[in-house]
């Protein structure tokens, strides 16, 4: 559907309630900026709001993610946006408008919307940047002026890193959380039987990751880690759950080398299958070399998983949350570091059950759906009342 009227809402909250259109890919697109659409529209906000979502990606017909570069065919897809968003905020008349962005191709096409809404509508606008490399685009492209006005032609422009901020010096950058639901159904769960649900050895350390299939999530050097453990050590499953252009490349890495009895690749995996992959896995792994927020972490500490990862997203140094005392981080691309942090895993240096069970009330009570959109509702306050 093109526009997604939220089922919570009734005729009567149109007239009663602030109207809110939100511009972004939702379900079924894969990635964090679905999933953080999906939240918002279940959230506590649809008691404050009449929430209506205008899908770009339903619009263009594909569920892929648009390409990053400039094209003719990402032109006439921008086009055919461009006029139907016209009039969509016609038709719906919104008080707000909150336009979700990723990087390149993707931040032109949603500054275009921006700029007519503002000109021609005249309403209020939050710009909400997800794209995992708006650092690195802005730090390359030669637009930085043109990109910093439309960061503070919008009434509140919010970003989901601290990290650009280092590279963006605007004073309009507000830093927000993604959210993830928590649940202590992991406590309960009877893993041994999942595990063996799907076939696997429940005598073996599970690890996890869920991932785009793309060379910076770093998949393959893990690949790489994997296997050298396999040469001296049965005790470990790898799974890995994804889609994405590394995705062959990696099967084959796999099938070539013999590790289809340590490492399983599976499909891009969402609602209960996700649930029990996460709910199964003992650790999970970010070796990734760049992230904005890295909401899979926060997923995995919400299902009681352990956490190794790089220092990207929320990770990094400057957002101060995950540290030496709640995971174990490893450098980008040191294999090294990762293939000991594994072991000391395997040989249960640490105690992980104590980690888990810590991470998971510290992290729920700021990344839990309930904290994330209240301060999101305080935003949209904020800007209905501007002058």
């Amino acid at each position: 559907m093109l526009i997604i009227k939220n089922d919570k809402l009734k005729d009567k909250d149109y007239e009663d309630k602030p109207r809110v259109l939100i511009v972004g890919p939702a379900s079924p697109s894969k990635g964090g900026i679905p999933s953080y659409i999906d939240d918002l529209l279940s959230s506590q906000l649809n008691d404050h709001f009449y929430l209506t979502i205008l899908d770009p990606l339903a619009l263009k017909q594909r569920c892929k993610k648009q390409e990053s570069h400039l094209s003719l065919k990402e032109v006439v897809s921008a086009l055919r946006v461009i006029t139907i968003f016209i009039k969509t905020v016609r038709k719906y008349n919104p008080e707000l408008l909150h336009i979700h962005t990723s990087s390149y191709w993707g931040f032109y096409e949603k500054a275009a919307l921006l700029a007519i809404v503002k000109i021609i509508f005249n309403k209020k606008v939050i710009l909400h940047i997800h794209g995992g490399e708006f650092d690195l685009f802005y730090k390359h492209s030669p637009w930085k002026k043109f990109i910093c006005r439309i960061l503070r032609w919008a009434d509140k422009t919010l970003i989901v890193s601290k990290k650009f901020k280092e590279v963006i010096k605007e004073d309009c950058l507000i830093c927000v959380d993604n959210s993830t639901c928590f649940s202590e159904d992991w406590k309960y769960v009877d893993k041994d039987k999942l595990v063996g649900k799907y076939g696997f050895n429940s005598n073996k350390i599970l690890f996890l990751s869920l991932a785009l299939l793309e060379k910076r999530k770093g998949i393959y050097e893990t690949l790489q880690v994997f296997k050298s453990l396999a040469a001296r050590r049965d005790d470990f499953l790898y799974i890995i759950a994804g889609e994405g252009p590394e995705k062959e490349r990696l099967s084959e890495f796999i099938i070539e080398n013999g590790l289809t009895d340590n490492i399983k690749m599976l499909d891009f995996v969402s609602g209960q299958n996700k649930k029990e992959l996460l709910f199964m896995a003992d650790a999970f792994i970010l070796n990734s070399s760049n992230e904005s927020f890295g909401v899979s972490l926060v997923e995995a500490v919400s299902h009681g998983l352990f956490v190794i990862t790089t220092p990207v997203g929320i990770a990094s140094d400057a957002e101060n949350i995950f540290d030496d005392s709640n995971c174990i981080r490893v450098p980008i691309g040191n294999n090294l570091a990762l293939e000991k942090a594994i072991c000391n895993l395997l040989d249960k240096k640490i105690n992980i059950a104590a980690i888990r069970e810590m991470n998971y009330y510290n992290f729920k009570s700021r990344f839990d759906i309930e904290p994330v959109f209240e301060k999101m509702k305080k935003i949209y306050e904020e800007v209905l009342n501007m002058n």
